[in-house]
């Protein structure tokens, strides 16, 4: 093993950690003995106790991820950006032919507890995809290329902060647990599966794209 592929194996190994934290506490949450009040309350401590420890190890995620990559760049001379992989555009292969064992996952399913391997947005493909977060960052490449002024304007739009004041887009990355940049804009990562597939359905429709075109790969049982 390079130690190019070790270290993409150790920060795709953080991320997909951060991400089962987050599909754990929704699986408290919905295992939950609702037949009495004490069932639904000690769920929902429960969930809460675990999503604050998933926070804690996000933002020591985000530390030992910097330090790779800073360390990497430092030893082998090259950018880290290259730990994030290039873009494979290819239409010459059916997603079955990309991994005829999996299953593909589109916006209107469940996510949880799926492992990625490639994702499909019109004609582009990125493969060797393992986590979700990946999953995101790609796409967010993505629309930058289809409309760099439009994805220059995310931190100023309403997706940027939800309703409970959380940080979704920023220019410096501020506020949040587990940011990724693409071009000058910082995105949180720190969610489940499903909270990414939604996200990414609404940037589709920011940005005037058939969310019909996209879809992912799941990694064979």
């Amino acid at each position: 093993m390079t130690l190019q592929e070790r270290t993409r194996q150790i920060l795709d190994a953080l991320a997909t950690a951060q991400e089962q934290l987050n599909e754990y506490a929704v699986d408290l949450w919905i295992s939950a003995d609702r037949s009495d009040e004490r069932g639904i309350q000690t769920a929902a401590d429960a969930q809460k106790a675990l999503l604050k420890a998933a926070r804690e190890f996000a933002t020591v995620a985000a530390s030992i991820d910097a330090t790779i990559r800073s360390h990497y760049a430092a030893v082998t001379e090259l950018p880290a950006a290259g730990l994030d992989e290039a873009d494979v555009v290819d239409t010459s292969q059916t997603d079955d032919e990309v991994d005829p064992t999996g299953q593909r996952l589109d916006l209107t399913m469940d996510w949880t507890h799926k492992r990625p391997t490639a994702a499909r947005l019109g004609n582009a493909r990125r493969q060797s995809v393992n986590t979700w977060k990946a999953v995101y960052r790609w796409v967010l490449q993505q629309l930058h290329t289809r409309n760099s002024a439009l994805f220059a304007t995310l931190p100023d739009r309403p997706i940027a902060i939800t309703r409970r004041d959380r940080v979704v887009f920023s220019r410096d990355g501020k506020g949040m647990l587990s940011p990724i940049e693409v071009m000058g804009v910082y995105a949180e990562t720190n969610y489940s599966a499903n909270d990414l597939r939604d996200r990414m359905g609404e940037l589709f429709e920011i940005f005037g794209v058939d969310g019909a075109g996209f879809s992912v790969q799941r990694r064979g049982e």
